[in-house]
């Protein structure tokens, strides 16, 4: 397969130290204050749909997903950072609070790439302060070189957005605005209904995409996720081509939607003999009437035309469903010139796919020196250098590097991180032809 495929997959781990009303996390998907995993089989199912995951003979983004808090669970994390040193997983997406960051990144360094791990925070007003939480946010930028987005849900209170996004920007930390749902919406009845109000509280008092738009956040891509909500239907669609979900028990759809309807399924990826026959054609139409929740799928550009002036098709992005957050939201200011950003090489404004960006060597400080001068740092090109000098792979998650302290395997820029072919420069960051 000539481009990666990006993969949603929702685990069962449950326990959340958050109690938070909002959560979409209910019914037989509930999240748990007590329990980890909800049956003994839970666990076994995890471990053998991330070993899929990470062994797959075409590259993967994977988006991890968990009922909880995927940092309230130590096992979780051991397999999430396992999926980080596989060759073939891109990158790692974890949906978190923020509030054990400083607890369990340490725990994990050591088994993992923490350079391929991105960190989608949401803050929730109600559990913790806003102080404490961007100093997490910042934490896991800075100290580990995650890529972090903050994320504030949007229910009727605007001016708590506009103070998280402040807060956000100020400490040089990526910001977006989601539509906060109503969880006890009925999700099947959007087959008929596709009144987006019953489930997006915000649109029973206010225009929904001016007041994202008043925040910060982006309105085509607010655009978009009401156009899924409404009216996907007969709309192009790119999953089932490069994109596929996986639910708890490890069934296998082109979308979440698809699973909600129980629709068109690939099979179960923990059955003996399972292939998954993804379709060979980029484009489908959907069958949804509406109702769907998976925006960042379809958002991808056309050919001149092909499409006319629809925005569902004018602002899809080439770099997928999950990564396309990312080139959405560009680094803040003060993040140009911070050398302990690993993601901040992969982030530009409308990349063409195919083309080769940082062509010269980038000298960068290493990361865990914040107490050195900078001019007493050593750098990770240096790093490389000394570790080719006495014999040992630079990238190898287990050698630690010079004073740092840190893996030399979690540099980002890099051939095995980032997909530069062979002979790119080193710091070269080439995204895919497709």
């Amino acid at each position: 397969m000539s481009q990666p495929v990006r993969i949603w997959y929702v685990a069962a781990q449950r326990l959340c130290n958050f109690d938070c009303p909002y959560c979409v996390s209910v019914g037989s998907w509930a999240k748990s204050r007590r329990y980890d995993w909800k049956d003994p089989g839970d666990r076994d199912t995890f471990t053998s749909i991330t070993g899929w995951l990470g062994s797959r003979p075409f590259e993967v983004e994977v988006r991890l997903g968990s009922l909880g808090e995927p940092f309230a669970s130590p096992f979780f994390l051991k397999r999430a950072g396992w999926l980080t040193r596989q060759p073939g997983v891109r990158y790692v997406e974890l949906l978190s609070n923020a509030c054990l960051l400083k607890q369990r990144l340490p725990t994990i360094e050591s088994m993992a790439n923490l350079g391929k791990l991105s960190l989608w925070l949401t803050w929730h007003d109600s559990q913790m302060s806003l102080e404490k939480f961007i100093c997490a946010a910042r934490f896991a930028q800075e100290e580990y070189g995650c890529f972090v987005v903050v994320n504030a849900l949007l229910f009727d209170d605007s001016e708590t957005v506009k103070r998280v996004k402040s807060a956000a920007l100020e400490a040089g930390l990526r910001f977006n605005v989601d539509l906060g749902y109503d969880p006890f919406a009925p999700s099947k009845a959007f087959e008929h209904t596709g009144d987006a109000a019953a489930a997006v509280p915000l649109m029973r008092t206010a225009d929904a995409l001016s007041t994202v738009v008043a925040c910060g956040g982006d309105g085509a891509l607010t655009e978009v996720a009401l156009m899924g909500l409404t009216s996907p239907l007969g709309r192009p669609c790119r999953a089932g081509h490069d994109y596929l979900f996986i639910d708890i028990h490890g069934q296998t759809y082109r979308c979440s939607r698809y699973a909600v309807l129980d629709r068109h399924s690939y099979g179960n990826v923990l059955d003996p003999g399972f292939e998954l026959s993804l379709r060979p054609e980029r484009w489908a139409l959907c069958e949804a009437a509406s109702g769907c929740c998976n925006k960042v799928a379809r958002r991808h550009p056309h050919p001149a035309g092909q499409h006319g002036d629809d925005p569902w098709a004018r602002r899809w992005h080439p770099r997928g469903p999950f990564a396309v957050r990312r080139a959405h939201l560009p680094p803040h200011p003060a993040l140009a010139n911070r050398g302990r950003d690993r993601a901040s090489q992969s982030e530009f404004a409308e990349p063409r796919r195919g083309t080769l960006l940082h062509a010269e060597p980038v000298e960068r400080p290493s990361p865990g020196t914040r107490g050195l001068p900078v001019a007493a740092r050593p750098t990770r090109l240096a790093q490389r250098r000394s570790a080719r000098q006495h014999g040992r792979d630079p990238r190898c998650p287990s050698w630690r590097g010079m004073e740092s302290g840190r893996c030399a395997g979690l540099l980002a820029g890099t051939q095995h991180d980032r997909g530069a072919g062979p002979g790119s420069p080193v710091g070269a960051v080439v995204l895919g032809a497709g």
